[in-house]
């Protein structure tokens, strides 16, 4: 059934998710450019996502999971999509009243272990 509560939800745009990749790489360097347009719009469509009048992803934490997850694997740009990914979950949570608490250690392990396959969404929501 559909979350009675999405339309309380900020969600991040296409070109807030193109900024935040823009100004990552401009701050710490890296290839720019995007791999597909069409990926970007899954990556920022993921947490609203609604599938025959299912929503896979209900919860803000499941919402802001699939945004980082969807970010990493579907890997929509030349570069900086780990660190895009972890930034614009931020930004999401953020908007959403919430702030991530991780160790600068533990946002690099986090975003490789979902680049290597060693962790998926469920896995990301238990921490």
């Amino acid at each position: 059934m559909r979350n009675t509560d999405e339309l309380s939800y900020e969600y991040l745009t296409k070109r807030n998710l193109v900024k935040i990749h823009d100004t990552l790489l401009s701050a710490s360097g890296g290839a720019s450019g995007i791999l597909g347009e069409g990926l970007i719009d899954l990556c920022v469509e993921s947490p609203r996502r609604i599938i025959f009048d299912h929503e896979p992803h209900k919860t803000l934490m499941e919402k802001a999971a699939s945004l980082m997850y969807n970010i990493i694997t579907l890997h929509p740009l030349v570069d900086g999509n780990k660190r895009t990914a972890y930034v614009a979950t931020e930004a999401f949570l953020q908007l959403n009243g919430y702030k991530i608490k991780a160790t600068k250690n533990e946002k690099v392990n986090i975003t490789l272990k979902i680049a290597k396959s060693n962790m998926g969404i469920e896995e990301l929501l238990l921490g």
